[in-house]
């Protein structure tokens, strides 16, 4: 291809034209620059081409003469350019400050130029550092005495940045000189605010009448209000808020709101440092509405606003997520591999961004914080004391009398003469003033009610006293109380009283936020006896059940929540959820366990625990990963609470069984591992333990401690003492298969479950205590079928050993085999059998076959993986083998489907997940997919920043071929051409390290072969 002078005249003025708009926007935050000029001072006689633009005071003084220098990728400015450049500048006018600004590489020299420009014998040292350029010695010994002296004053700026980081810099200048005049912008609209400026450069650089750009007419065309520019982008693109906020308050809480306007807006804050806040007080006080209202008053100081669950683990993992998928990627299935994303998105993104982490938990929400970026976090928390090292505080405070007086008259629509004494009574504490108006507006309350109301508050409080948790207004309890028997007297004449009554106790010992009312109606009106076996959700066709909700909405005790994510064939109205305060949930915790309502607090919490379990049981069961995650927090608080109370019962075990299981297939299995541990001892210590359950609970134990392979002795002991323990049972189960065809089955499963663990355990150097375990599990097994799952583990495994050995034809066809036979609750098997499928289609080189086998596992496996280790696995394994093939054999179909493969979402779910020292090998396969897309220039920039983060040496054969595959591709992007060139930098990296081809290609499948073996199904409790 020939040299194309346009484009490259075109980049040159580009670049000129981008850096002088910079230095504009730059000058705006000073006092001194009074205008532009584009390419200098229009009038000039001498030289009219030295400089590109220059800055002048109000006087005419030049403040900065500048001349722009654009180079091809690679190239070099040397001392001899340089100094010319220099002379060329000082001798066409007196400037303050002369630079030359480049994108080219520094050359020889230039450093010794610098330091030559501090001299005192200015023209000697300047012979002397040129001396190999006779030219421009020359140039030199022409110059006055003055000149020479303004030499001291020329710089040399080297400019390593891309045009995109320029561009996004002048984004940058734009939003920030908006938000300090008090005007809104987002990311689009400031791109294009940046196309105009960029616009006007060249038209005035085009025509010398215009050549002064005064910053007045500058900031003229940054002030386009909001408006014309929302009209302009069709949208306003500025302070998206991602997640559901709480209602905006009516009254604004002035002195509070100025304090966290002021500490974001400290003006010695350094650029990317995040500023965290605490807000901190009891619960009610005001905290997330204060969060709320910062956001409607500062919307459009950020451009994006994520307000984050904080209250556990789970809820953290669900609004990230919610975050990162806004952010155009993927969220990552595991815990550590998503707190990683979140960091190094938010810590990339150079728009201003704000988090607000709502009812945060210290230990569980620090570490999901990023330290860098441009970016403030706001916490809510009732922790005063610990934890939030980083973070400055505020304590809030009840309401000031004239706020909390004008929330009351705001609920009641006027001003009684009781207001003051109302507010006053109530501490001007807001959750009890939003009551306080409930209870008042469910009456139909007249002026003379509330004095009445008053009094029936006071006496109230005095009986109420022992039920105040510590640090709250007796009143507050008191307010609570008076709506519950509010809400008993309007429920009355529907008999509804009591059911709204009990879901209200449900969802006290539930999380916070997004609970599903039909679970609730379900756990207060449906016993768990009358439920069919392997029943999913139940929906309440009841017409009274919306009545129910519209009840406790009356007094101000809940509201509606976002929905729940879809479900398998659910309607709309079964995803809806409601929110309620953490105080009323204490309050109400309180007077249950007090009172003992309808029936005793460990029915009412089993029954919770059973249809919780059918909801997380039917979402794992379907693959459905954000179900899942909505619902695990409501399990995981359940499960603090019966531990607390010390319920105990085969529907408590189950429940914290299924959790333990999503956390086996999100490979979290430390905590699975406590999980089980947890439903163990329930099931140990009740009088009538599910023996099935409990058995199956001690084997997925065994299961998760071998896929863990902590090296941990004492917890492989404790794995093979419960296998120890399942092994008469299981022998009983098969017993019972005459008589029971059921039985048969269960033990198949059951026995294929605990001989997997246990070879496990054997391999993992548990051998004394594994071996009797080994041989009495092999005999049972041999008078058993094989379960359908354990089939299709076993298929894997062969398949798996075919295609090390090149009998592709037989792997695929035990391949297909398995998934004809395939059984329901197959879980990660049936995409571990359909991956090993696409695997053995690939190296037929049956590109067409593959890529509809692997279409099928996508669907299967869904956008968010619940299965991680089966997503790395064919991503490690199919990216690896496709990415060698783009560059041998039938190049075109490898390379269609490579570029399929690679743009999965799928992918974008596990990257995060593997070790520093491995992550490296997954950016190869961006290097590659540039390569295969023809885009050079990104392969090189991928591939530098690979070069920074190669391991000095190669830990494995496996690590050598991603290493020669690197090199490879980073080869063809330097500028090598077709197959030839592509086999001799494949040559050439064998020969370096030592290795034939064939020894390439054998590290390779030993790298796939290695990482079969580490995947396997996760134990899913039926």
């Amino acid at each position: 291809m020939g040299v194309d002078g346009g484009r490259i005249a075109a980049r040159g003025f580009q670049y000129q034209y981008l850096r002088t708009v910079e230095y504009m926007l730059g000058a705006l935050a000073g006092t001194r620059a009074h205008a532009c000029r584009i390419e200098g001072d229009p009038h000039a006689l001498v030289d009219a081409d030295a400089v590109d633009f220059d800055l002048v005071d109000d006087n005419g003084r030049v403040l900065l003469a500048a001349q722009v220098k654009s180079r091809s990728e690679g190239k070099k400015v040397g001392v001899a350019e340089a100094c010319s450049i220099f002379i060329r500048l000082v001798r066409r006018a007196e400037a303050d400050k002369y630079l030359l600004l480049t994108d080219a590489l520094e050359g020889s020299g230039i450093a010794d130029l610098r330091a030559t420009l501090t001299r005192t014998d200015l023209r000697r040292e300047l012979k002397e550092l040129l001396a190999s350029s006779h030219r421009t010695q020359a140039l030199v010994a022409d110059l006055s005495d003055v000149e020479i002296e303004r030499l001291r004053r020329c710089e040399v700026d080297i400019d390593p940045r891309e045009r995109d980081e320029i561009l996004e810099g002048l984004r940058r200048h734009v939003r920030n000189f908006r938000r300090r005049v008090g005007q809104a912008i987002g990311p689009d609209s400031s791109g294009l605010l940046v196309s105009c400026l960029i616009a006007e450069t060249l038209e005035r650089a085009a025509e010398p009448h215009k050549a002064v750009w005064l910053f007045t007419d500058l900031q003229r065309t940054l002030r386009l209000s909001p408006a014309a520019l929302a009209q302009a982008l069709t949208i306003r693109d500025w302070g998206v808020i991602v997640g559901v906020i709480p209602p905006i308050p009516d009254v604004a809480r002035n002195g509070l709101m100025r304090a966290i306007g002021d500490t974001f807006s400290a003006p010695d804050r350094d650029a990317g440092t995040v500023i965290q806040l605490v807000l901190s007080g009891p619960s009610g006080i005001g905290k997330s509405s204060l969060a709320a209202g910062y956001i409607a008053a500062s919307a459009d100081r950020y451009d994006v606003i994520a307000w984050i669950d904080g209250s556990s683990e789970s809820t953290l993992r669900e609004s990230f997520g919610l975050l990162v998928s806004w952010l155009g990627v993927s969220p990552p299935a595991e815990d550590r591999a998503l707190k990683e994303l979140v960091h190094r998105r938010l810590g990339l993104m150079t728009g201003r961004w704000l988090l607000i982490v709502d009812d945060s938990q210290s230990t569980e929400s620090e570490s999901w914080i990023p330290r860098l970026g441009s970016g403030d976090i706001l916490f809510t928390t009732l922790n005063s004391a610990t934890g939030y090292t980083r973070a400055q505080r505020l304590t809030v405070p009840p309401m000031e009398p004239s706020e909390s007086h004008a929330l009351l008259t705001a609920r009641l629509g006027q001003a009684f003469p009781d207001t003051t004494a109302l507010t006053s009574a109530l501490d001007h504490w807001p959750l009890a003033i939003e009551l306080a108006a409930g209870y008042l507006t469910s009456c139909g309350y007249e002026p003379e009610d509330v004095p009445l109301y008053l009094d029936k508050l006071r006496l109230r409080a005095m009986d109420d006293s022992p039920s105040v948790p510590e640090g709250y207004p007796r009143t507050l309890v008191a307010a609570t109380n008076l709506c519950l028997a509010r809400l008993a007297e309007t429920a009355a004449p529907s008999a509804l009283f009591p059911y709204a009554r009990d879901c209200l106790v449900v969802a006290s010992y539930l999380a916070q936020r997004r609970i599903p009312i039909h679970l609730l109606v379900a756990a207060v009106g449906t016993d768990p006896a009358t439920v069919p076996a392997q029943a999913g959700p139940l929906f309440s066709q009841d017409p009274q059940v919306p009545e129910i909700f519209r009840l406790l909405k009356s007094v101000s005790f809940i509201r509606d929540d976002e929905p729940l994510p879809p479900s398998h064939n659910d309607a709309s109205r079964a995803r809806q959820t409601i929110t309620l305060n953490s105080i009323l949930q204490e309050i109400v915790r309180n007077n249950a366990e007090r009172l003992n309502v309808r029936r005793s607090i460990g029915q009412v919490l089993s029954s919770a625990a059973f249809y919780i379990n059918l909801w997380l049981q039917s979402a794992i069961h379907n693959g459905e990963n954000d179900r899942v995650l909505a619902v695990a927090p409501h399990a995981d608080v359940l499960h603090r609470h019966v531990t607390r109370l010390h319920i105990a019962d085969n529907h408590v075990a189950i429940m914290i069984g299924n959790l333990a299981a999503f956390h086996s297939a999100q490979d979290n299995n430390p905590t699975a591992r406590n999980l089980l541990e947890a439903e163990l001892l329930i099931l140990e210590k009740i009088d009538d333990p599910n023996l099935h359950l409990l058995e199956q609970a001690r084997i997925y134990f065994a299961v998760v401690v071998a896929q863990e392979d902590s090296g941990d002795s004492d917890t492989a002991e404790k794995a093979i003492t419960h296998l120890e323990a399942a092994i008469p049972f299981l022998f009983r189960l098969a017993a019972d298969a005459a008589v029971m065809p059921e039985a048969e089955q269960a033990a198949s499963f059951m026995c294929g479950q605990a001989l997997q663990a246990a070879e496990q355990l054997y391999a993992n150097r548990a051998r004394p205590r594994a071996t009797p375990v080994l041989t009495a599990l092999r005999e049972l097994s041999l008078r058993l079928p094989k379960h359908p799952t354990i089939s299709a583990r076993e298929a894997v495994e062969r398949a798996s050993l075919l295609i090390d050995v090149d009998k592709l034809r037989e792997a695929e066809s035990i391949c297909r085999d398995s998934l004809s036979r395939e059984s329901a609750g197959a879980g990660s098997l049936y995409l571990e059998v359909r991956r090993v499928l696409v695997e053995a289609l690939a190296q037929q080189g049956r590109w067409d076959d593959a890529q509809l086998e692997l279409d099928a596992l996508f669907e299967r496996m869904g956008t968010s993986p619940l299965y991680n280790a089966v997503a790395a696995t064919t991503l490690h394994n199919l990216g690896l083998f496709a990415a060698t093939q783009i560059l041998v054999g039938d190049s075109r179909r490898a390379h269609q489907f490579f570029s399929n493969f690679i743009k999965a979402p799928q992918f974008t779910t596990v990257r995060g997940r593997f070790p520093v020292d491995e992550a490296w090998r997954y950016d190869v396969l961006d290097v590659a997919y540039a390569v295969a897309q023809g885009d050079l220039s990104k392969a090189r920039h991928l591939a530098d920043q690979i070069s920074r983060k190669l391991p000095i040496s190669s830990k494995s054969h496996d690590d050598m071929g991603w290493r020669v595959l690197f090199r490879t591709f980073a080869g063809i992007a330097e500028g090598l051409n077709g197959d030839e060139a592509a086999e001799a930098a494949f040559m050439e990296e064998a020969r370096l390290a030592s290795m034939s081809l064939d020894e390439l290609s054998e590290a390779i499948a030993a790298g796939i072969s290695k990482r079969r073996t580490q995947s396997s199904d996760a134990p899913l409790s039926d």
